[in-house]
């Protein structure tokens, strides 16, 4: 009998609290740096911001919207890039803690069925990570407000204020293609993971990278042929998704072979 396919629901809450209790140095560690690298970035951009001249000059003249047009355009373009760029590489961590002989053959030992521990990496790198970027910027939020608030003195301390993350997030785009299309972009990083247990995230960009150059060459000189990559905005959305069912199909299926014995056990 085929038990790769069986779930249940306390088995795999029973997992998961193992993998978490016993990977939290990890996890915690993989946190601090998360935000430690959010808030340093964001806190530089909103320095360059805050004193930039153009920018002051605008608060000389008494003129707040200005200020916040400017303002808003470099956090928004910094949130979303942060925010698409952490949902698309956590991925990478789909097949997680496996990037050893000893952490592959104690997953193979794990009490679990394969569903349930490939449905723990789906619900870490699609819930649990984002919304940890997620708090991550609104720690971020905090900490920007009370830095140049309270504590630096810039000309445009008194404009400061919180922002709204995920209007900021989904300004100007349609949400519906954003999600899919982000989503989409983030299976070619799980399914990489079960490809590559070591160093996953590197190798999947290196093959995108190749697989970008491959591409736009057929389209260069594909000419007039190229058209055929001009889609409407409903093909796009229903193909992203189609694809990443697929990507997420194939990477089910590598992970229930990689526990084959001669594939995992024997490699270093």
């Amino acid at each position: 009998m085929n038990t790769n396919n069986i779930f249940s629901i306390s088995r795999f809450v029973n997992f998961a609290k193992r993998e978490l209790v016993e990977n939290r140095r990890m996890l915690l560690l993989q946190i601090a740096s998360l935000i430690a690298v959010v808030t340093l970035t964001g806190l530089l951009l909103s320095y360059e911001v805050y004193t930039n001249e153009a920018v002051i000059e605008t608060v000389k003249q008494g003129d707040p919207f200005s200020f916040s047009i400017v303002n808003g355009m470099a956090e928004r373009n910094w949130v979303r890039v942060w925010s698409v760029g952490a949902v698309v590489l956590f991925g990478s961590l789909a097949v997680w803690n496996m990037d050893s002989k000893a952490k592959r053959i104690a997953r193979i030992m794990s009490p679990a069925s394969q569903l349930e521990k490939f449905t723990f990496g789906a619900v870490l790198v699609l819930v649990v990570m984002p919304a940890i970027a997620f708090l991550s910027i609104e720690a971020y939020d905090l900490i920007r407000v009370i830095t140049f608030k309270y504590i630096i003195d810039t000309p445009c301390r008194h404009l400061v204020a919180f922002t709204d993350v995920p209007e900021m997030i989904f300004d100007g785009v349609k949400p519906l293609g954003f999600i899919v299309g982000v989503l989409s972009i983030q299976s070619v990083f799980v399914l990489g993971s079960a490809i590559w247990h070591r160093k996953p995230l590197i190798k999947t960009i290196v093959a995108l990278l190749l697989f970008y150059f491959v591409v736009m060459s057929i389209i260069v000189f594909a000419g007039p042929f190229g058209e055929i990559f001009n889609m409407g905005e409903n093909v796009g959305i229903a193909l992203s998704i189609a694809f990443t069912a697929i990507m997420w199909a194939l990477a089910y299926y590598i992970f229930t072979r990689s526990e084959v014995v001669g594939r995992i056990i024997n490699r270093k």
